[in-house]
């Protein structure tokens, strides 16, 4: 048997539907297909939280159902990379979504330059 949820951030979620019982606390860890011998975890509540995590605030924008972060850059190694998204403007809040469900990642295309470049150099090292 298998079975969907959501853990959106719409309304009909099931972390909307809990929240009243458990607040919108929520931590999941889910394995591969090809690992399915290992559980997956999914906890709600103050136990999603453990001891000594380190937390990124979600930044929830009301009209969408994604969760999204603010990504301000990515450190490889020793060497931090800043994401600078226009150098005239305040950054944006929530400027990355985050979806479990997809294998994609797309940044900017100078910023990915710049940390491919970055990958590049301390691989060969």
């Amino acid at each position: 048997m298998s079975a969907i949820i959501g853990l959106d951030a719409s309304h009909a979620s099931l972390v909307a539907q809990l929240s009243p019982t458990f607040g919108q606390k929520i931590s999941y860890c889910f394995v591969p297909r090809a690992q399915l011998d290992i559980p997956s975890k999914l906890t709600f509540g103050d136990n999603a939280w453990g001891s000594g995590s380190v937390f990124t605030p979600l930044v929830v924008k009301p009209t969408f159902v994604y969760y999204f972060l603010t990504l301000l850059g990515i450190r490889v190694v020793e060497q931090q990379l800043d994401l600078v998204a226009n150098p005239s403007t305040v950054f944006q809040e929530g400027n990355i979504v985050i979806d479990s469900e997809t294998t994609y990642t797309f940044l900017p295309s100078p910023f990915y330059n710049q940390l491919e470049t970055l990958v590049r150099e301390v691989i060969e090292k």
